[in-house]
């Protein structure tokens, strides 16, 4: 393939060839007009993709190189999640999305990983009404409702996959 650095997920849109999830999301978010427009907008943008990248990382080692799961999984809620979304509901207070106002490739971001969590912690954005209030609103959302809704969406249940202790495939 034509890649500097072969992976998947890749995209070829044309000219453009991409590889990296991040590289693509942002390529897409720029084209659609879904990415920060202004000096300001890239600067929260900039932020918020490491904020996001971070919790994805930490969710990425609870589940994949984690030796006591259920332990390891009380220290990342109490120590590290919800640090992370108390930090988020403050940021949200005064804003509809993460960037600029409007909505950004970074709310989807944001949506799956808040997702993940609040199905591996029933009950997770009950402290957290601005988080909860942005994670309400993204599946509402003319377009990503009617592919929720439809047979292409993922099953909510198999977000992992490989060595994953939970959210696979054959688990309930």
């Amino acid at each position: 393939m034509p890649f500097p650095f072969p992976n998947l997920p890749y995209l070829i849109d044309g000219d453009v060839k991409l590889t990296q999830s991040r590289a693509i999301m942002q390529y897409l978010g720029r084209k659609h007009g879904l990415a920060a427009v202004t000096e300001p907008e890239r600067q929260q943008e900039g932020v918020i993709d490491g904020v996001l990248s971070e919790l994805r990382e930490k969710w990425t080692v609870l589940m994949y190189a984690s030796p006591n799961f259920e332990e390891d999984r009380k220290t990342y809620e109490t120590q590290k999640l919800r640090p992370l979304l108390k930090q988020l509901d403050r940021y949200l207070a005064d804003k509809e999305y993460l960037v600029g106002n409007r909505l950004t490739y970074n709310d989807f971001t944001f949506y799956e990983l808040v997702d993940y969590n609040q199905l591996l912690i029933p009950g997770l954005l009950d402290d957290y009404p601005n988080v909860k209030k942005l994670h309400q609103k993204i599946p509402l959302l003319p377009g990503i409702k009617e592919f929720l809704a439809s047979d292409r969406s993922p099953n909510p249940k198999h977000i992992n996959g490989g060595p994953a202790p939970w959210g696979k495939p054959g688990q309930s």
